[in-house]
């Protein structure tokens, strides 16, 4: 139970031991006690008294204040808390959804990279049971060696490349920021004509691979 709720609780319970307090002191307050100097044998003594407030009736009047000021108090303490108690709930459903809705976006990211992933090898596997044209795969292989050789690619640092039929394939071991915007924009552009489709990602001993096609098509013609 929250604390602010358990204050709530113990507030009712005293609110209510106090009008139970103020019932009673109310209840005696309406038993008139008889005036011990008026008898009907003596008239004159009932046309003398004059009705006045004892001590204790003054004790039970001043109780009685105390008590509707402190009810009125206590009254008062817990609108507020119900009201505190309401933007705290508020609050808590708030961060939930907020965590609820983060949690589903982790979850689709990591679905999202599993399935890039497990593309990305099927991509590999399809590439390694491509037969060679030695054609194309001569062509392509000098295309992309003076890609390379190019002054705006030299930062482009490729250890192994290999061709077969419609894919080619390019291993980085040390792929930077810097790299990679190279490929992007510089490299890329110089054999845009030969390859209209690429992926990278990174193999079992976490080198860099990129994979590049002469169509999209080629990537997908087997899965």
């Amino acid at each position: 139970m929250k604390p602010k709720t358990l204050t709530a609780l113990v507030s009712l319970f005293t609110l209510s031991m106090l009008l139970g307090a103020y019932s009673v002191i109310t209840a005696e307050r309406e038993i008139e006690p008889e005036h011990s100097g008026t008898t009907k044998d003596n008239p004159l003594a009932n046309i003398a008294a004059v009705p006045t407030k004892s001590s204790s009736e003054k004790t039970n009047f001043e109780s009685q204040a105390l008590l509707l000021a402190t009810i009125a108090e206590l009254k008062q303490e817990i609108r507020d808390m119900k009201t505190n108690m309401a933007a705290i709930n508020i609050q808590d459903n708030t961060m939930l959804d907020d965590a609820t809705k983060k949690q589903s976006e982790e979850l689709q990211k990591a679905q999202q990279a599993d399935e890039e992933h497990l593309y990305f090898q099927k991509i590999g596997n399809q590439f390694t049971e491509q037969p060679i044209d030695v054609s194309w795969s001569t062509e392509a292989t000098k295309r992309i060696e003076n890609a390379l050789f190019n002054q705006a690619s030299e930062d482009l640092n490729i250890d192994h490349i290999e061709c077969r039929s419609s894919i080619c394939k390019l291993e980085i071991n040390d792929m930077t920021e810097k790299s990679m915007e190279i490929f992007k924009n510089e490299f890329r552009n110089q054999i845009a004509d030969v390859f209209n489709a690429g992926m990278a990602g990174q193999d079992e001993s976490g080198k860099t691979v990129i994979y590049m096609a002469k169509e999209f098509e080629d990537f997908t013609e087997n899965n």
